[in-house]
């Protein structure tokens, strides 16, 4: 009779959070290949991607931050109408791109609080955008330049690094352009 295998002391995988759920979830199979190829475009597990998801789900709406995540999802939804008019992505084609940054503008017009008197942004805010564009800039895959492990990054840094590597570098997209106009990079 073969004697019964016994499980090495600390084996097996270490729990994320010691009061942690484990939660079955069905997925469709075009979801979950669309998981695994999110994750593998990711250098990451299926379960990971899936966590990080949730994970950047549950802060989107989150108060005090709602506001944020309910304008977030109505340019979400005013971009995907305009490329569905278009047939093109904003970021390959001039006519889509200019169309929903200036009904981005307008959207925002809309909900935002209008001054009663002429308002100067400070500089500092200024260089918030500059300053965001910039790291966008350097998360931006580049050849020949290794690329920084995600893990070394905070999350939002790590998010905004998945994000540029999809949507591209708009300094690689434009520079043609921008090189032969004056005050339009950004």
């Amino acid at each position: 009779m073969a004697e019964k295998r016994r499980r090495r002391p600390g084996g097996g995988r270490k729990p994320l959070d010691p009061h942690g759920v484990v939660a079955p979830v069905r997925f469709t199979a075009d979801d979950w290949r669309a998981v695994k190829r999110l994750a593998s475009r990711h250098g990451r597990a299926a379960s990971k991607e899936i966590r990080a998801a949730v994970h950047y789900w549950l802060r989107l709406l989150e108060k005090p931050d709602q506001h944020v995540g309910a304008l977030i999802l109505l340019i979400a939804i005013l971009v995907r109408r305009i490329e569905a008019y278009t047939g093109r992505k904003w970021n390959e084609d001039p006519l889509t791109g200019t169309a929903v940054r200036e009904y981005v503008e307008r959207l925002i017009f809309h909900f935002a609080p209008t001054p009663t008197e002429r308002i100067v942004v400070p500089p500092e805010i200024q260089n918030i955008a500059f300053g965001l564009v910039s790291v966008a800039e350097d998360l931006h895959p580049k050849s020949g330049v290794p690329q920084m492990p995600l893990a070394l990054l905070s999350e939002d840094w790590a998010a905004l690094a998945l994000i540029v590597q999809d949507l591209g570098s708009g300094w690689q997209r434009n520079r043609k352009v921008w090189l032969g106009r004056k005050g339009d990079a950004l």
